[in-house]
C-alpha cells in the first residue's frame, strides 16, 4: 500500500502527524502549567488561612490565660468559706437543684425584663409559678431561695433550710449546725 501512496502525500501526512503531536504536547504542557499554578495558589490560600487560625488560636489562648489569672486572683482575694459540707449526696443534690433553679430563675428574669413596663406594679416572688420538678427543702417545703444552711447530720431527710425558717440571720460560728429535728438525736448520741 505504501507503494500506491505518492511520496508527496506521505510527506504531508507525516507533517500533519508531527503538527498534531506538537500541538497536543503544547496543549498538555499548558494544562500542566495551569495545574501547577492553581496548586500553588491554593497552597498559598490554605497557608494564609492556617496562619490566621494560628493567630486567632494564640489570641484565644492568651485571653483564656488572662481570665484564668483574674479568676485565680479573685479567688485568692475572696474570703474563705466558713465551712465545707462533707456529704457528697447533699452537695450533689444541692448543685443539681441550684443549677436547675438558676436556669429557671434566669429564664424567668429574662422574660420579666422583656415584659417590664415602667409604672407597672411589681409582682411578689411568692406569686411566681414554681417548677414542679424543682426539689423542695426546709421545714416550709419550699424551693431553694435566699440564704440556706445545710444540716450536718448526714441522715437528715431535709438537708437544707432557709435561714429565716430556722431563726438564723448568719452562719453559726461554731462550725456545725443541726436542724431542729436532728438536734435532739445528736444530743442523745453525745450523752
Amino acid at each position: 500500500m505504501d507503494s500506491e501512496v505518492p511520496p508527496l502525500m506521505k510527506k504531508y501526512t507525516s507533517e500533519i502527524r508531527e503538527l498534531d503531536e506538537k500541538k497536543l504536547f503544547a496543549d498538555a504542557e499548558t494544562m500542566a502549567d495551569k495545574k501547577v499554578s492553581l496548586s500553588e495558589e491554593l497552597y498559598n490560600k490554605i497557608d494564609d488561612n492556617i496562619k490566621k487560625l494560628d493567630a486567632q488560636s494564640r489570641l484565644e489562648q492568651e485571653a483564656r490565660e488572662r481570665n484564668t489569672k483574674q479568676v485565680e486572683q479573685a479567688l485568692a482575694n475572696a474570703p474563705s468559706p466558713i465551712k465545707k459540707f462533707s456529704s457528697a449526696r447533699r452537695d450533689k443534690r444541692k448543685s443539681a437543684a441550684a443549677t436547675q433553679s438558676k436556669a429557671a430563675r434566669l429564664a424567668q428574669n429574662e422574660a420579666a425584663m422583656n415584659d417590664f413596663q415602667p409604672g407597672a406594679p411589681l409582682v411578689n416572688d411568692m406569686e411566681m409559678p414554681i417548677d414542679p420538678n424543682e426539689p423542695l427543702y426546709c421545714t416550709c417545703h419550699s424551693v431553694s431561695f435566699g440564704e440556706m444552711i445545710a444540716c450536718d447530720n448526714d441522715d437528715c431527710p431535709t438537708e437544707w433550710f432557709h435561714f429565716a425558717c430556722v431563726g438564723l440571720t448568719k452562719v453559726p460560728e461554731e462550725g456545725t449546725w443541726y436542724c431542729p429535728s436532728c438536734r435532739p438525736q445528736v444530743i442523745k448520741k453525745k450523752k
